[in-house]
């Protein structure tokens, strides 16, 4: 089933995604194919920053990209913890958290409605890029 992960509101360096069913009106990324995928042994300054930031957490997956020669883990959480990117060197690029539609503001709820324009809301996720990488 693809998805649709439209980007519904920007605020500083805060990014709300909504994700529903339905066709695609985007691609599935940026062409790249994950190098590794699994069973992947974090580097310790990588698994540092993991712990730092999403404590508690129990790992779900663990993707490895390869990006303008960066190195990056992309691991997601069991539960609805969301997800964490970490470069190979534990700069944190981005940490996403699971939100319930019902603690959205009222307006921003309503927004996110009309652009799923009658789809499923499967999933809102807030997603705070404190890094990009080059490219």
């Amino acid at each position: 089933m693809r998805r649709f992960h439209g980007v519904f509101a920007v605020v500083g360096l805060l990014v709300v995604v909504l994700a529903v069913t339905g066709p695609s009106a985007w691609g599935s990324g940026n062409g790249q194919e994950p190098e590794k995928k699994g069973k992947v042994e974090l580097p310790p300054v990588v698994a540092k920053a993991v712990k730092d930031n999403v404590p508690n957490a129990q790992i779900e997956s663990i993707t490895v990209d390869k990006e303008a020669g960066i190195t990056l883990y992309d691991i997601e959480f069991k539960a609805g913890r969301g997800e964490i990117e970490v470069a190979e060197d534990g700069t944190v690029m981005d940490v996403a958290t699971i939100l319930e539609l019902k603690d959205i503001p009222k307006l921003a709820a309503e927004a996110i409605h009309k652009v799923a324009a009658g789809a499923t809301i499967t999933q809102v996720e807030k997603s705070e890029v404190r890094a990009e990488g080059a490219g």
